[in-house]
């Protein structure tokens, strides 16, 4: 940010205002956006063949032969949901894949 203001600002002056500036986006989107970082989970999804994992980059997971993000439809670089096991629909219940 000092590079695109130029000359010589004070760059404790501009994190301040970068911080005040997130934290206003972020009540305005509703959300909380923490920075990046590397974690494992245990997913349980108790039969489902989905699980609830918000803000997984996609691309971001180690290769598995299970699981698979499903992109955002707005943003495709991000998954709020993973499958972890395929969907077979019932014949009984008139559902087709």
């Amino acid at each position: 940010m000092a590079q695109q203001v130029g000359g010589n600002p004070d760059r404790q002056v501009l994190k301040d205002l970068l911080a005040q500036a997130g934290h206003e986006l972020d009540l305005l989107s509703g959300r909380s956006y923490r920075p990046a970082r590397n974690v494992t989970s245990v997913f349980m999804p108790n039969g489902l063949p989905f699980v609830d994992v918000p803000d997984a980059q996609v691309g971001s997971m180690e290769p598995a032969t299970g699981p698979w993000p499903i992109p955002d439809p707005v943003n495709q670089q991000m998954a709020a949901v993973l499958q972890v096991s395929p969907f077979y629909a019932s014949s009984d219940r008139g559902i087709s894949c």
